[in-house]
């Protein structure tokens, strides 16, 4: 290991624990210990990344190739990286699909075969076991092959497992966002997504660097490696808004999961004492959706805002949207929003998309557009110049009858 890639690990060394002191010590106002938590995480598998650079570093003084970290301490560090990042992912999209009883036995595995490890070592050494020579050593012997296989192999299906969680709960949780909230509050959620994937395709790269013996593709990584997790890290620090917004999610369904069973779809399933009342409650939601005030204009309601306003409880208002409208609540209220842009679009032909954005509660033309395009099929801009034809069309027509 050259000059240069031991500066580039002293600087990693550096970022990492920089990175982590600072997830430690900012202050999170607007959420409560569960942010906190994320941030602890994060710092932590931080840490640990300090201390592979530290070993790293101390490999380059002694004069010991440090590839040997490769073959058992860092795949074993690189575990708990994985399982305190999955946690961080998790809960950034307020899923706890993996919790602490889930750790503790996809764990074991991990810790005994750290335990054979080092017994047999010691069992070989004795008094010379801090010996780094010997060491590198028993890394050659079968056992330890074997031992570094297995560690392997584990850590492939922990990872496998975590990224099927990670599917799972992003499905998830972009159907909660879409189910719960509209407008603004759905578009700051889906940019959580971003950290996620994010730090997936960096952990991907990280693995193959576990596995690697290139003294180029390491020191390449090492480079991208302090870029892309030092904007990652910012960028949780700075979703801490996001996070305390999108908080909702995490409530309802633990609200509606106590009035019934995990097995039970929070949006299909209602209680056979309240489908009695089918017509009523269709009624009230009739009544809220005609009133005068249209308040669905507003930007910042959510299925429970809603709920409560007309009289219910969120999970029957739930229900009515995909048993009966066949839709979520985005799309409920982005429909009335899409139809007041065409009513004002045709009562004044001079009004500009701009000046309708606001009117109908949506934070930009761009989102506007967006979302008108979604649900009729062209931009607000396409709509209007389509009326403005139509109705130079009807005038021709008249003037030729």
């Amino acid at each position: 290991m050259g000059l240069p890639t031991l500066l580039i690990y002293t600087i990693s060394a550096t970022v990492c624990l920089t990175l982590g002191i600072l997830l430690l010590s900012v202050h999170c106002p607007l959420t409560n210990g569960s942010f906190r938590q994320i941030k602890r995480f994060q710092a932590y598998e931080a840490f640990l990344d300090f201390f592979i650079d530290i070993m790293s570093i101390a490999c380059f003084i002694y004069g010991t190739n440090m590839f040997y970290l490769n073959d058992f301490i860092v795949p074993f560090i690189f575990y708990w990286q994985v399982i305190l990042e999955s946690l961080v992912l998790l809960r950034l999209m307020h899923s706890y699909a993996i919790n602490k009883k889930i750790i503790s036995i996809i764990s074991i595995p991990v810790l005994l075969i750290f335990v054979f490890h080092v017994s047999v070592y010691l069992s070989q050494y004795g008094k010379d076991a801090l010996s780094i020579d010997n060491y590198v050593k028993y890394l050659s012997t079968p056992i330890s092959a074997y031992l570094r296989i297995t560690l392997n192999v584990i850590i492939g299906l922990v990872m496998s497992y975590c990224f099927y969680c990670f599917i799972k709960s992003s499905i998830n949780f972009r159907k909660e966002l879409n189910g719960i909230y509209s407008g603004e509050k759905v578009l700051n959620g889906n940019k959580l997504f971003y950290i996620v994937y994010a730090f997936i395709i960096f952990f991907g790269f990280a693995a193959v660097d576990t596995l690697t013996d290139s003294p180029v593709y390491d020191f390449c990584f090492m480079i991208a490696n302090n870029i892309v997790y030092t904007f990652c890290v910012v960028c949780i620090i700075n979703s801490e808004t996001i996070y305390s917004e999108t908080a909702l999610v995490e409530q309802y369904k633990s609200m509606a999961l106590v009035k019934m069973g995990e097995e039970d779809s929070l949006e299909d399933s209602l209680p056979i004492e309240e489908k009695r009342d089918e017509d009523n409650l269709i009624s009230l939601i009739s009544a809220w959706e005609r009133d005068k005030r249209k308040p669905y204009l507003r930007d910042d309601i959510s299925i429970v805002s809603v709920a409560n306003e007309i009289g219910i409880v969120p999970r029957q208002l739930s229900w009515y949207l995909n048993s009966v409208k066949k839709m979520n609540f985005n799309i409920w209220i982005n429909r009335f929003k899409v139809d007041e842009v065409k009513r004002l679009i045709e009562s004044d032909k001079g009004l500009a998309i701009k000046d309708i954005t606001y009117k109908v509660g949506f934070s930009s033309p761009e989102r506007l557009s967006k979302i008108f395009k979604i649900i009729t099929g062209m931009t607000a801009t396409e709509y209007k110049n389509k009326i403005a034809e139509e109705m130079t069309t009807k005038m021709n027509d008249k003037k030729d009858f």
